[in-house]
Parts: C-alpha cells; sequence; structure tokens
C-alpha cells in the first residue's frame, strides 16, 4: 500500500457499500483519494463513512439506485462541477433481480440492463 498514492484524485464507486465495492472504497480513501460510493442502501454507506473517517479519509456517501440512469447522470454531471473532474470511476454495482430469465418479466429486464449495461455507458459517457 502507498499511503497517498492517489492523493488529490476523485474517484465513484458504484456498488459501494458491501463487498468489492466496499473494500475499494475503504482501500482508495486510504490510499489519499477523495472517494464517492453509491449504494442503495444508506445505513450501509453510512458505516463505511464512519470507518473511513476514523483514517482521516475523504468520503462522500450517495443513496442511489445506478439503474436511475437520470439520478446517476445527474450525480456525474453535479459531481464533476463540484470537483472539477473525475479520475477514476469503478463500476461494480451488481444486477439487481436474480433467477431463470424464463421467469422473469419485461420490467425485470430492464432493471438489470439499466444496472448492467447502461449504468456502466452513463458512468464512462
Amino acid at each position: 500500500m502507498t499511503p497517498n498514492r492517489f492523493e488529490g484524485k476523485v474517484g465513484l464507486v458504484t456498488g459501494g457499500s458491501m463487498g468489492i465495492g466496499r473494500a475499494t472504497a475503504l482501500q482508495l480513501a486510504r490510499e489519499g483519494a477523495h472517494v464517492l460510493a453509491c449504494a442503495r442502501r444508506k445505513p450501509r454507506l453510512d458505516t463505511l463513512a464512519e470507518e473511513i473517517a476514523e483514517f482521516g479519509g475523504k468520503f462522500t456517501p450517495v443513496e442511489l439506485d445506478v439503474g436511475n440512469i437520470e439520478a446517476f447522470a445527474k450525480l456525474i454531471a453535479d459531481t464533476a462541477a463540484e470537483h472539477g473532474r473525475f479520475d477514476f470511476l469503478v463500476n461494480n454495482a451488481p444486477s439487481v433481480i436474480g433467477g431463470m430469465i424464463a421467469d422473469q418479466s419485461i420490467e425485470d429486464w430492464r432493471a438489470n440492463f439499466g444496472v448492467s449495461v447502461e449504468s456502466v455507458f452513463i458512468g464512462v459517457q
């Protein structure tokens, strides 16, 4: 670990409240980045914020479903305007509905597509 490798960098981690997204957000903050993490579960983000605050890291928790493309695009635009840029984006948000495709409705399909494909497109764009 390089303590300040990402000092002055700004990044966004989707699906940042648990698992790989949480670990990534935590590590990036440890290495000096200002990390924004978005997830659907705010309490988990708040717990992560407390943990990052303990070592003086810079962290902004954002309750957001990246499948809501308009809200995700607004988050990106607002963050870029506030910080002047993004240095990195970790597209980690998982699909939200599992199971056999034969058992899914078109609404389920659209929700999965929104998270898995459209949010990545919006984030990278």
